[in-house]
């Protein structure tokens, strides 16, 4: 009996009655394939058991593929294709991990030699198709079966339809949620009068209380973060209304460390109070639950606070500060675009001793420069990013007396 060396007492009768018809050996990969012809059908996860058993008695090997050949008719194959598609779904996700998760979202219909593969949204029939599933397929049916069989990847688009209806109620749902919570939350709205709504920081308060505490990095925050202060710059703001005419107020803010959305509900008067006092750009800091957003896919923050803060700017924190000894103003074309009075300012600001001005072939920002040091109190270093040559040392050597106005000209 083949492999009877190998193989427990229990699945001796399921091998009884294997041929060997072929095996290849693959030095480099440590690998064997092996081929064998039987008649009793033995499913994809056992068949996995005894690949193990016979790989770990040899011993020498990192991977063992045994394909058994059938002597099936086509009836066998039709009538029990439920077992065979199981196998194929095992076999892939033993080959090509990442498929298998994808095909449990796909439907089979099983033709004359056709087999389609019915997917239920676009971007799966097309990650399937790039991982050249029906190839995989129309081979392993053809290496076990015999059967030439082809392979086609569908989409039914009544699915889309399902998923789009689905979809709009869990978001209803979620809104209608999200507008009682805020309800249930939401403190009274701050006057925008000119002198109210004002923290003890001078920061304008647009919705709900002044902010107190220490914002977070947005790049720290999980899921599980809970109620957070963060404090970010708006680079997209939308808003939607809703059925019952209140607004879902959305911004994209950044603290350049990390982005995140956040979002509240209001009515319309305080929807007017952000257009009036936020644009992209500014800067705000904002109270609220960090949360997993299921239909954004992603951490969202619901807040009750909102605050129009100052820029949290660059800083150097440095305990020595360092000279910058190359830079460019808007002197040196196609460089340099920041003026010299606010390079000086900037370099003032963090603490910098002395700043070396050092723009292309011109002196032209030394004006300048010097009058924004008196100004801001920080040591001028005037220089220049020059182009020297050497006059003292001939431009040609090894000359001739050939002019330019030959055909061809070789320096």
């Amino acid at each position: 009996m083949l492999f009877r060396n190998f193989l427990d007492a229990d699945y001796e009768e399921l091998v009884q009655d294997w041929k060997l018809k072929k095996t290849k050996v693959y030095l480099k990969d440590k690998r064997w394939e092996i081929i064998i012809e039987a008649t009793n059908y033995i499913d994809a996860p056992t068949l996995s058991k005894i690949e193990g058993l016979i790989k770990d008695k040899i011993g020498c090997i990192d991977d063992l593929i045994i394909i058994i050949k059938y002597a099936k008719s086509p009836e066998w194959f039709y009538n029990y294709f439920d077992k065979v598609w199981a196998d194929i779904v095992y076999s892939i996700g033993r080959d090509i991990s990442d498929c298998a998760k994808w095909l449990s979202n796909c439907d089979t219909r099983l033709g004359t030699n056709v087999l389609e593969l019915v997917c239920r949204n676009p971007m799966i029939l097309q990650l399937l198709g790039n991982k050249g599933i029906d190839k995989y397929i129309k081979k392993w049916i053809a290496d076990r079966y015999n059967l030439s069989f082809e392979v086609l990847l569908e989409v039914d688009t009544t699915y889309l339809e399902a998923d789009q209806i689905e979809y709009n109620t869990k978001k209803q749902l979620e809104d209608s949620r999200f507008i009682k919570n805020a309800l249930n939350t939401k403190c009274n709205s701050t006057s925008t009068k000119k002198g109210e709504g004002k923290s003890s920081t001078g920061q304008t308060v647009i919705i709900g209380r002044p902010i107190k505490g220490e914002p977070v990095s947005i790049d720290t925050l999980t899921e599980d973060s809970g109620r957070v202060i963060v404090k970010g710059q708006v680079f997209d703001i939308e808003s939607r209304e809703t059925r019952s005419g209140k607004l879902i107020y959305t911004m994209d803010i950044t603290d350049y460390q990390g982005s995140i959305t956040v979002k509240t509900f209001c009515d319309k008067e305080q929807g007017e109070k952000i257009n009036n006092l936020i644009d992209k750009g500014d800067w705000v800091t904002v109270r609220g639950e960090c949360s997993y957003d299921k239909y954004q896919r992603d951490i969202t923050i619901i807040f009750d606070d909102l605050m129009l803060s100052q820029s949290m700017g660059r800083t150097d924190d440095a305990s020595k500060k360092r000279v910058e000894l190359h830079l460019h103003t808007q002197m040196s074309a196609m460089d340099g675009v920041s003026s010299v009075e606010s390079l000086v300012s900037r370099a003032a600001k963090w603490g910098h001793p002395a700043i070396a001005i050092t723009d292309h072939g011109v002196l032209q920002a030394f004006p300048n420069a010097y009058a924004a040091g008196k100004k801001h109190g920080i040591k001028i270093i005037y220089g220049m990013e020059a182009y020297l040559i050497n006059d003292c040392k001939p431009m040609v050597q090894n000359g001739n007396d050939l002019d330019f106005d030959q055909e061809i000209v070789v320096i």
